[in-house]
């Protein structure tokens, strides 16, 4: 029987999402890139990097025996590494992503938002392409089997007339998680009306509500809340024939069918909630690994690539502009 390939991968940005986060007692691990990889039976975690020494060693302590590095280009020059992880800040994600691919990744898994500018991210793209290397953006909702099998399930419920979704963390942060969701879920965008909310922007984090009309007819409602209050995540999906909810940040999921109502004659009404059985919660990270394993065999076509990141970015980006011209109407055909 033939050895399937072994892979060495690293990480470069070593914060929460890269690594730091795998020493939260209350998350389900793997939680981070880092934490993936190293559970992943064909991967070795080869290296991890940052510019911050203090959080080098608090990475050293969480994985002990992998070598740290401070420079990204030292690292991968180094190791030469297979898949590489960049979860840094966005405006850092192109000049990574090409030192990756030059340095011959085969596939790599960049940070949300794809870039700062439409310019840089179809640059990235290009650059990808041209090397060979399969580009993931970590939208990791993605690659969850339970939302991939609820946008299948979609399909039964008819036209879908309306979508809300609620955020808290700003446009960039989670809002951008909940523009791709809703992409992932109803397809292309045709327009978008933003509206800047005041009450529930943060520092460091604006909120941008909206409207947003997708070619397939059906409208989404983006909501924003204050995440100093308390955080949340759900899309609700209303079509001609049932609903279906993502809850708890996408972890629980519910349907509900049409039937004749119990309260009025000749009404119709929506039954009462069917949640869907599954883990709950349950990692969304390791999910991610396991399908870039499967796109590099050959098994899977490749799920949240370089255009769709690019594509969720131009929505925010076209939110932003609404919001700044007090909600006027902005084509946004992606």
């Amino acid at each position: 029987m033939r050895t399937k390939r072994q892979y060495k991968a690293a990480v470069i940005g070593c914060g929460i999402i890269g690594v730091l986060a795998e020493a939260d007692p209350k998350r389900i691990k793997p939680a981070t890139h880092a934490g993936s990889f190293f559970r992943h039976p064909r991967i070795k975690l080869v290296g991890l990097c940052d510019i911050s020494t203090e959080t080098l060693k608090k990475v050293s302590k969480l994985f002990p025996g992998v070598p740290t590095f401070t420079s990204a280009a030292e690292m991968i020059d180094c190791l030469k590494p297979e898949i590489v992880s960049v979860a840094t800040h966005s405006d850092t994600h192109y000049k990574f992503v090409k030192l990756a691919t030059e340095g011959g990744a085969r596939a790599i898994i960049c940070e949300k938002p794809i870039t700062r500018t439409i310019k840089e991210g179809k640059k990235m793209i290009e650059i990808c392409k041209k090397n060979k290397t399969l580009l993931f953006i970590d939208h990791q909702r993605h690659f969850d089997s339970l939302i991939r099998k609820a946008r299948e399930k979609i399909k039964s419920l008819g036209q879908i007339r309306q979508a809300s979704i609620f955020y808290t963390k700003g446009l960039r942060h989670n809002g951008i998680h909940a523009i791709d969701l809703l992409r992932f879920f109803l397809g292309k965008t045709q327009w978008v009306r933003g509206f800047k909310n005041s009450l529930t922007s943060q520092k460091g984090y604006e909120n941008i509500d909206g409207l947003i009309s997708f070619k397939s007819g059906s409208l989404g409602v983006l909501q924003s809340l204050n995440g100093n209050e308390y955080s949340i995540f759900e899309l609700y999906f209303y079509g001609s024939k049932g609903y279906l909810g993502l809850k708890n940040s996408g972890f629980e999921i519910e349907e509900k069918r049409v039937r004749d109502s119990v309260y009025f004659q000749g009404y119709r009404e929506l039954s009462e909630p069917k949640k869907w059985p599954g883990r709950n919660p349950r990692s969304m990270m390791g999910p991610m690994v396991k399908h870039v394993i499967a796109c590099l065999d050959g098994i899977e076509r490749p799920l949240s690539r370089g255009e769709d990141g690019l594509a969720a970015l131009e929505v925010i980006l076209a939110l932003k502009r609404s919001a700044e011209s007090n909600g006027r109407r902005v084509n946004c055909e992606v």
